[in-house]
C-alpha cells in the first residue's frame, strides 16, 4: 500500500464544482416555476427576487464554507473535524454509498459512548447527514474512502 494511504487516513473535503452547479439549475428551476405560476405579478417578481437573493447568498457564501475533514484511526474510529472542533462519530447503515457521490449518516458519540441523555434532551444535534460528491476529493483519495467506508 502507498505511504499516502497509512492509518490515520484523512480525507479533506473540498469545493464541488458538480455540486455548485446543481445549486445553480435548482434555484433556475424555482425562479422558472415562479414565473408560469398564475399569480399576480408583483408577487412573482417578489417571488423571483427572493430566490435570485438566496443564489447569490448561497453562491458568495459557498467559499466561506467551513472546512471539513474525515479522519479514520483504527483504534478511535471516525472523527469529523469542523471548524477546529472534532467529534467522534459511527456511520450509520443507512449511509449511500455510489461511484458518483457518498452520503454519510453519522451518530456523533462523546467519550467513546452514545451521547449522554441530557444532551439528547436539551436539543443537541447528535445525528448529520454529509454529502461528498466524487468531485470534492482527488480520484484516489476518493476510491479510499468507498473502500475505507465499506470495510469498518
Amino acid at each position: 500500500m502507498n505511504n499516502r494511504f497509512n492509518l490515520p487516513l484523512t480525507f479533506e473535503i473540498t469545493k464541488s464544482n458538480r455540486e455548485k452547479r446543481f445549486q445553480r439549475v435548482i434555484h433556475m428551476l424555482a425562479i422558472g416555476a415562479s414565473l408560469s405560476c398564475y399569480l399576480p405579478l408583483t408577487i412573482k417578481a417578489a417571488l423571483v427576487a427572493i430566490t435570485a437573493i438566496n443564489l447569490w447568498y448561497t453562491l458568495r457564501n459557498d467559499n466561506k464554507k467551513p472546512l471539513t475533514r474525515l479522519v479514520y484511526q483504527q483504534e478511535k474510529g471516525w472523527q469529523l473535524l469542523e471548524n477546529g472542533n472534532s467529534r467522534g462519530f459511527r456511520l450509520l447503515r443507512t449511509s449511500i454509498v455510489t461511484h458518483s457521490a457518498i452520503i454519510l449518516d453519522l451518530e456523533f458519540l462523546e467519550k467513546g459512548t452514545a451521547l449522554s441523555l441530557l444532551s439528547k434532551k436539551a436539543g443537541f444535534n447528535h445525528y448529520k447527514q454529509v454529502l461528498i460528491p466524487a468531485d470534492a476529493l482527488s480520484p484516489e483519495h476518493y476510491r479510499r474512502l468507498l473502500v475505507t467506508i465499506q470495510t469498518t
